[in-house]
């Protein structure tokens, strides 16, 4: 176990806690056949170490040597690259590093998109991005290692949140958008958030599952929306209000979806609204969890809103799940403090319910793995 918990260090990055290895083990123990245990000497204990007496593992092991030479080929020709045209950065990540915190922007880029752009979350990534897209032109070898170290940290989401590999999301899993996703998936946000957030849900349909929101974030998206068609003139920043003038889009323009609001996000992202009846809303207004989140939300309309969308999910799953593939329901926020927030509030069931992009990234990814394998490829 020590030596995979090693070797998965050494080749990803991944920090695999040792319940997780030891369930890896104990899987490719029930997998091997009677005949291969026998032949190989395999054997599992229950401290979760598996051990083999009889193995020719050549091939695995030129695999490894070489996967481990490629991930540092392709750091040491980065850290020259930032020797060359970086000299005043004397301290900056790993490309390891670059690849797992910016998964949700580099998806499009890793599928072949022509049109796929990568903006890093931290202007700190900005030498990575500019090496990304040169070894993408120039050296397919590296560039291959870079998307292997990317479907890597996709692994690791399941791994370091213990999630169940052998199970399979469920088609009628809901996922319930928070209002920034909506809006960005809408071209009213950042433009380069636009494209990732659009494949997002894309990953979403081809697994069956179902993309919804709440009435209350229909509302807050209004709000939102209302107040940019009266800030339209002024000086200030708004980001709804730059999108539209990127776009060319003026005020009327702005109203008229405002005006039909909730058609055109039904029509035009497939997006059902599902309601969340006043009794429910008043009975999680009285809740801990609001209490609680309403103490650290400087906005109190905010926090409304997100202990309303987590707790309504909580409402809507099965009792004492244990796999995330079966939670049947999730609320996706690009909110990192909420979602840190409902890990340390959780339910009994040991569960979040609270998904941020990167997160459910991986989970879409690994619920469709041949689909998605071709994708990426």
């Amino acid at each position: 176990k020590d030596d995979f918990v090693y070797t998965m260090g050494q080749m990803y990055g991944l920090n695999i806690p040792d319940r997780i290895a030891s369930r890896l083990m104990k899987m490719v123990y029930k997998k091997a056949s009677r005949k291969q245990k026998s032949n190989s000497g395999l054997v599992y204990d229950e401290k979760g170490t598996l051990t083999f007496s009889n193995y020719n593992y050549s091939d695995k092991e030129n695999l490894y040597d070489r996967e481990r030479r490629n991930t540092e080929k392709l750091q040491h020709e980065f850290d020259e690259y930032m020797a060359r045209y970086h000299k005043d950065i004397q301290e900056y990540a790993s490309f390891s590093e670059f690849i797992d915190r910016n998964k949700k922007s580099l998806s499009s880029f890793f599928s072949g998109k022509r049109d796929a752009s990568v903006k890093a979350e931290d202007t700190s990534f900005l030498p990575h991005v500019q090496y990304l897209k040169q070894i993408e032109c120039y050296d397919h070898t590296l560039f291959n290692t870079a998307r292997h170290i990317y479907l890597g940290t996709l692994m690791a989401t399941f791994l370091e949140d213990e999630i169940d590999v052998n199970a399979k999301l469920q088609n009628n899993t809901k996922f319930y958008l928070d209002t920034q996703i909506v809006l960005e998936a809408l071209d009213l946000q950042d433009p380069d958030k636009t494209k990732s957030t659009r494949d997002l849900l894309k990953l979403i349909r081809q697994t069956g599952a179902q993309i919804r929101i709440l009435d209350i974030t229909l509302e807050e998206i209004a709000n939102i929306i209302r107040t940019s068609v009266s800030n339209f003139s002024s000086d200030g920043s708004d980001y709804v209000v730059d999108a539209c003038k990127r776009r060319g889009k003026k005020v009327t323009w702005l109203n008229s979806l405002l005006s039909d609001l909730e058609n055109r996000i039904k029509n035009e992202l497939q997006i059902t609204v599902d309601q969340c009846g006043v009794a429910e809303r008043e009975k999680i207004l009285k809740s801990d969890e609001y209490k609680k989140l309403s103490s650290k939300w400087k906005i109190k309309n905010r926090a409304k809103h997100d202990a309303i969308a987590f707790l309504h999910v909580r409402a809507l799953r099965p009792k004492n799940i244990t796999s995330v593939m079966k939670a049947a329901c999730w609320f996706v926020t690009n909110n990192e403090e909420l979602y840190t927030f409902n890990i340390e509030e959780r339910s009994d069931t040991g569960l979040p319910e609270v998904a941020t992009p990167g997160f459910l990234t991986g989970i879409l990814f690994l619920a469709n793995p041949s689909k998605s394998a071709k994708t990426w490829a």
